[in-house]
């Protein structure tokens, strides 16, 4: 027994299915079963990313993957640390506050530099120029009894 239904067909033999479900097209018989596998190769991401090279460049080390925090602080020593700087913008003159646009931010992304550039105009007015000496024109001396 043969059911067809809407260009499929299905054979049936006292409710069980024989053979490959098949479909017609423009008068072609297809098999559904091999239409689906056909696409296969394509949807397995093994050979695919193998196909384009992706699967080396995919690999990675347990230090490559997890972060190393350690070196910063928790929630409460972040906020600690920024009311540190909060009281530092605040004990500031105004001359220093007015170079940095009175901007706490900027003040904290460019005080190391501004403090480092501020060390070295300081040391270089302290530095002093090596004094010039002229040679002193002395007599020579007779001592007696030499000769």
């Amino acid at each position: 027994m043969s059911i067809k239904y809407k260009g499929f067909t299905i054979e049936k033999s006292k409710g069980k299915t024989f053979g490959k479900p098949t479909f017609e097209k423009f008068g072609k018989k297809i098999d559904i079963q091999d239409y689906i596998e056909a696409g296969r190769e394509d949807t397995e991401i093994y050979p695919t990313l193998e196909k384009y090279g992706c699967l080396t460049r995919m690999e990675r080390t347990p230090s490559q993957i997890y972060g190393d925090f350690t070196e910063y602080n928790d929630l409460r020593g972040n906020l600690e640390k920024a009311k540190k700087i909060k009281d530092m913008w605040n004990q500031l003159d105004t001359t220093v506050k007015n170079e940095f646009n009175n901007d706490m931010n900027e003040f904290i992304d460019r005080g190391m530099d501004w403090a480092k550039k501020k060390v070295e105009e300081e040391l270089k007015k302290t530095e002093t120029k090596p004094v010039e000496t002229k040679p002193v024109e002395t007599q020579p001396t007779i001592t007696q009894g030499a000769e």
